[in-house]
């Protein structure tokens, strides 16, 4: 009977940690990426031109910089090694193949461009994820919603893209509906808020139109379910009253979680109170600070296990941001 007992507890705790899953989950803005594979534009150019050794080198040599800078970026990914990972400032859906092909030689299955309000600057938001997560909806029409203010100026992000100057976001957002390895089905969200690139009452006020927004979507997927979701992104603010913001409404990050009843939490708020960065700069120690985040529903708060900035190998010159990784413990 004790025998029996013993092996009833072994097989009883295998069954446990079988169900057992921790998903990583990270955010990068990758500088812009889209610039980072333009050789090809430059080689279809050159065929047209005379043919001279000083061309050749100049393509040559632009080739390996967009190289080694794609390099860099896959390098810190499979270092950082996350399950799913959104990204902004990102290329277009052709170029994420190609490096999602070549680059990370196909570690990830999922390679998803959103559409968005990015116009000529192209930068996208997009996510990959690893084989096995699948993805079960894809929910990317917010950005198509109409502003409730007009905007009296013009803005870089929106150039390009006929209508957009009366759309409520500036880039993002969108949102996937996965199912992980384990079972286990989870939103995952991502947004490039609007920048503080010449910052003002009227761009403070739009970024906290965003915001509130965005905050109203993970309530109302989180109501539709399943319950657990995930933002993050590069939301451009840092914790706290900013500049003009005290005038236009509030904290944008605030402005995000919402009341304390609605259970939304940023899980990057150590971090921030800690004064970590995730915008780094490179060597210019100007702007350093943390604007990158993660936002989760209530169902989640006790299943983030780790919240941590990657700024290991590559890290500080990949990009002028450092990712983001939060492990979930489900």
């Amino acid at each position: 009977m004790k025998r029996f007992a013993i092996a009833a507890a072994l097989l009883c705790g295998l069954a446990t940690s079988a169900w057992a899953e921790d998903v990583k989950i990270a955010t990068y803005n990758v500088e812009h990426w889209n610039d980072r594979f333009d050789a090809k534009d430059m080689r279809a150019w050159a065929r047209k031109q005379p043919k001279s050794d000083e061309l050749t080198k100049l393509v040559d040599d632009h080739v390996h910089t967009n190289d080694k800078n794609n390099w860099a970026v896959a390098q810190v990914i499979i270092a950082m090694d996350p399950d799913i990972m959104v990204f902004e400032e990102g290329c277009n859906q052709e170029d994420l193949n190609y490096f999602g092909n070549r680059w990370l030689e196909n570690r990830y299955a999922t390679l998803k461009v959103f559409p968005s309000n990015t116009g000529e600057r192209a930068q996208n938001v997009g996510m990959i994820a690893k084989p096995g997560f699948k993805v079960l909806k894809v929910m990317d029409q917010y950005y198509m919603e109409k502003d409730s203010q007009p905007k009296p100026f013009a803005t870089a992000e929106r150039n390009g893209e006929a209508g957009s100057e009366n759309r409520l976001f500036a880039r993002g957002p969108s949102f996937v509906l996965f199912e992980s390895p384990g079972g286990k089905q989870f939103w995952v969200g991502v947004n490039h808020q609007k920048s503080k690139s010449g910052n003002s009452l009227d761009v403070t006020k739009w970024r906290d139109r965003e915001a509130t927004r965005v905050h109203q979507i993970i309530k109302e997927l989180e109501k539709t379910g399943p319950a657990d979701v995930v933002f993050g992104g590069d939301l451009n603010d840092e914790l706290g009253m900013q500049e003009f913001e005290q005038e236009a409404g509030g904290d944008s990050l605030a402005l995000i979680q919402g009341p304390p009843e609605d259970g939304v939490t940023l899980a990057t708020r150590d971090l921030a109170e800690h004064n970590a960065v995730s915008f780094g700069g490179y060597f210019n120690t100007r702007y350093r600070s943390m604007i990158d985040h993660f936002f989760v529903t209530q169902s989640l708060k006790d299943k983030v296990a780790d919240v941590k900035i990657f700024n290991a190998g590559l890290a500080p010159m990949a990009s002028d941001h450092f990712p983001v990784l939060m492990t979930l413990k489900f």
